[in-house]
């Protein structure tokens, strides 16, 4: 009896061991159940922090690229402020300059009216003078035929004492005579804003010579100055070339404005012109031209 009694403890202990050994072994199979289920979890959150670190390297590398692009438009924008102010002030001085151009355009264009009249009226009083030039040769022309008086076509021969004498004295009294003719007024103030009797008596004496093609002379004024006159004339311009110096005494009386003895001015025009006349002059008519200049 005590023998059953102590195997049915035994067995009693064994059968408690062996549900503990069990409930241990569910208790251990739940836990490796668990630690694997943690080291897949493990396992995941690896490869999430992998793809979180490529992806934090990448996002990285982008944030440097924009950073070095963002730089970059800086510069570029601070660039093109610079050229649109640069450009925006060459408009500016060109707008100005434009302004001054057109300026400069118009007022070119009234001083282009204003010398258009100029030349018009220079042309006309050009004409006036032409045709008042040929008048006057016609006039010339009329006295010399009436009186007899011829010109001569070349050089004249060389004159006595005395014949120089009374050229220098037949030459003041034309350019006094020549002088009377009336001028316009602007032709008066443009081509003489002084009078000088010399100069101006040796300019129109020698219209008064033109009527022939080529006409030259050199003769001595009573002063012993010699003086050398070439004329060559046409209708419309009259450009005598003198050297000498002029030793005739100026008279005061000799005045653009006087425009009257018409009738006296044609015979001293006349005798102005004798120089042209035949050579042997004598001395009556010295005598005349010394009594016409007293």
């Amino acid at each position: 009896m005590d023998t059953v009694r102590r195997l049915e403890r035994i067995v009693q202990a064994r059968n408690t061991e062996l549900a503990q050994t069990e409930e241990s072994i569910r208790t251990q199979a739940l836990e490796a159940e668990q630690l694997r289920s943690h080291a897949r979890e493990v396992e995941r959150i690896k490869a999430q922090r992998d793809d979180a670190l490529l992806a934090e390297s990448q996002l990285r590398k982008h944030f440097e690229d924009a950073q070095k692009l963002r730089t970059a438009e800086s510069s570029e924008l601070s660039k093109l402020r610079e050229r649109v102010k640069h450009l925006s002030d060459e408009t500016t001085r060109s707008q100005r300059r434009v302004n001054e151009l057109m300026t400069e355009s118009a007022d070119k264009e009234v001083r282009i009216v204003q010398l258009s009249k100029a030349r018009a009226q220079d042309l006309e009083d050009k004409e006036g003078l032409n045709v008042a030039l040929q008048s006057k040769q016609q006039e010339l022309e009329l006295i010399k035929r009436k009186l007899g008086v011829r010109g001569t076509a070349g050089a004249t021969p060389a004159p006595s004492r005395m014949q120089r004498g009374s050229y220098s004295r037949r030459e003041s009294i034309a350019s006094s005579t020549a002088l009377e003719t009336p001028l316009t007024r602007a032709v008066v103030n443009k081509d003489f804003p002084e009078f000088t009797p010399s100069e101006s008596a040796m300019s129109i004496s020698s219209h008064s010579f033109a009527s022939t093609p080529l006409q030259t002379s050199s003769r001595a004024n009573i002063y012993g100055g010699t003086t050398e006159i070439a004329i060559t004339s046409t209708p419309s311009t009259v450009k005598p070339t003198r050297r000498a110096p002029d030793l005739i005494p100026p008279r005061s009386s000799l005045r653009i404005a006087s425009v009257s003895h018409r009738a006296s001015s044609s015979v001293s025009l006349l005798r102005g012109v004798h120089f042209a006349a035949h050579g042997s002059e004598t001395d009556d008519s010295d005598a005349t031209l010394q009594a016409a200049w007293t």
